[in-house]
């Protein structure tokens, strides 16, 4: 340890006679490591990690959306499941009303059972209650967390107490745990789904379950195909009796909440992976260069009787160092990437509040530090331990340099490393070239309107102080007067959302044609 311990004080040294090398060699593995770490948490907090639910492995989804009688069959026949529940298919923004004025939320309608499936206890207060959700029963809601403390400054006594949400009045029995995000990111407001709410027709639940113990996907697969073609031969007018092109499947929560985000999360980790690939390389030649201006120095520890692995170890030393240095500037730089992410409209992920650094990201960030010094310091290491002593010391200045630059680095490895970089770039700006082309042929669509100096904005009205449409219309036209007043605005209008926000899908027929049922009509999707 003494031995050791020496060697890394002359490591220290070495480097700081030296210090435009060493920080260049630092900021260049900080960047690396730190690209890295950042999608290392990423895609664990996304991708790698167990959902925050009891036995996560076993809840699934079934795709495609059903309407409440479609449910209601499969919850009494099925018998892969110890619990199926369902939610509305889209979450949907909501007002809620109070002293601070009314505030858009989003809410999610879900079966009185979600929480019992998916193994939750509230944070205070309790779950649903089976009448809850039966026609006629009480009007129920549970809130997250972050609407607790912000909106009910985190009062204790919240279970019992009422909120207006909507044009309703809502007891709220319950405060669910942070970070808890089922079914829909963001949501703040959880109600039940009374029957007499659902269109009949509209096939607008999504089913989800827990899977009994050894009941594979392959068996509830075969379960639920068995299910609607029953369905489809008691209701053949239902629309979600309609032949599909896709049948429903069974697939693993899990998988739901993150296949639209998966594979890309992948190919920007492998790119990032490319990322630190050249920076190791290019730290490699860096250090490949600076061994070759030690070379006397070296030569002259081999005459003195070192040996070649403490030669080694001194270079792998020097190296690991720098990699070290530059993985903790790393974790600093991968924390402001995520800071930065995060206050990103555009950056949204499934789960984004378990992103973050923690133990493990620090663990494997140590670890990619101690892995890259050794690799890319471990070709100069070899190349400089063993110099050519009768070369070098009898020749000196710049004829001793060239002697041991071509025995020490080989002229194949320096140009593996040039050829290395030069290949692993070209990939990358091809792929940012790509992308940009497609981003930019993006932005020249013509969209077919004019969007320049169109400013949005969204309102939300409180129904206790506007119950009436006539109250509604008032306030929106004197809205409208108003601000067309301002100086600087041509004009002013009213819509339902800004184009190309929302769509919808439902069934059409021509006006020429004979009525149809419902699941013989065609689907069509309008884009608004």
């Amino acid at each position: 340890m003494h031995g050791l311990g020496q060697d890394l004080r002359v490591a220290f040294r070495n480097l700081g006679r030296n210090r435009s090398f060493t920080l260049a060699a630092i900021l260049t593995l900080a960047l690396g490591i730190g690209a890295n770490s950042a999608m290392f948490t990423v895609i664990r907090a996304v991708l790698l990690k167990p959902l925050a639910y009891r036995d996560p492995g076993s809840l699934v989804e079934i795709s495609g959306g059903a309407t409440i009688a479609h449910f209601e069959e499969i919850q009494a026949a099925q018998k892969s499941y110890t619990a199926v529940g369902d939610f509305f298919c889209c979450a949907s923004t909501i007002s809620l009303s109070g002293p601070q004025g009314p505030e858009a939320r989003k809410i999610s309608p879900v079966s009185a059972n979600f929480l019992e499936i998916l193994g939750v206890q509230p944070l205070l207060g309790r779950g649903f209650l089976p009448e809850e959700e039966s026609p006629g029963g009480p009007k129920v809601a549970m809130i997250s967390a972050s609407l607790w403390q912000t909106r009910f400054k985190g009062d204790p006594q919240i279970a019992g107490k009422t909120a207006t949400i909507g044009a309703a009045i809502y007891t709220i029995v319950g405060v669910l745990p942070s970070g808890f995000e089922f079914p829909f990111a963001g949501t703040d407001i959880w109600v039940t789904r009374p029957r007499e709410y659902l269109n009949a027709t509209s096939p607008m639940l999504q089913t989800f379950g827990r899977v009994k113990p050894g009941i594979s996907l392959s068996q509830a697969d075969a379960e639920l195909a068995i299910l609607n073609q029953h369905y489809r031969t008691a209701h053949p007018a239902m629309l979600d009796a309609k032949p599909r092109a896709l049948a429903d499947v069974v697939e693993p929560l899990k998988a739901r909440l993150v296949k639209n985000v998966q594979s890309n999360l992948w190919m920007l980790s492998g790119a990032v992976g490319l990322v630190l690939f050249i920076a190791c390389a290019n730290v490699a030649g860096l250090l490949l260069a600076r061994a070759s201006f030690r070379s006397r120095e070296f030569a002259v520890r081999a005459a003195l009787g070192a040996r070649r692995i403490l030669l080694i170890r001194q270079l792998l030393l020097e190296s690991v160092s720098l990699a070290i240095i530059g993985g903790l500037l790393g974790l600093l730089l991968a924390h402001w990437i995520l800071q930065v992410l995060a206050t990103q409209p555009s950056f949204s992920l499934p789960r984004h509040d378990e992103i973050h650094l923690d133990g493990i990201v620090f663990a494997f960030t140590a670890a990619l530090s101690l892995a890259t010094g050794v690799i890319f310091g471990l070709l100069p290491a070899l190349g400089a331990s063993r110099p050519d002593l009768a070369a070098v010391l009898r020749t000196s200045g710049a004829t001793a340099n060239s002697a041991a630059r071509r025995f020490a680095l080989g002229l194949s490895a320096r140009g593996i490393l040039v050829v290395a970089q030069i290949s692993l770039s070209m990939i990358l700006l091809t792929g940012a070239a790509l992308l940009m082309e497609s981003i930019l042929r993006l932005r020249q669509v013509d969209p077919g309107l004019d969007t320049h100096n169109v400013l949005t904005m969204r309102i939300a009205l409180s129904p206790a102080r506007y119950s009436t449409d006539a109250q509604q219309i008032a306030f929106y036209d004197e809205l409208v007067r108003r601000v067309e007043a301002l100086p600087g605005v041509r004009g002013a209008t009213l819509s339902f959302s800004v184009p190309f926000s929302t769509y919808a899908l439902t069934p059409i027929r021509r006006a020429s044609e004979a009525s149809l049922l419902l699941n013989q009509r065609p689907i069509a999707m309008f884009q608004n």
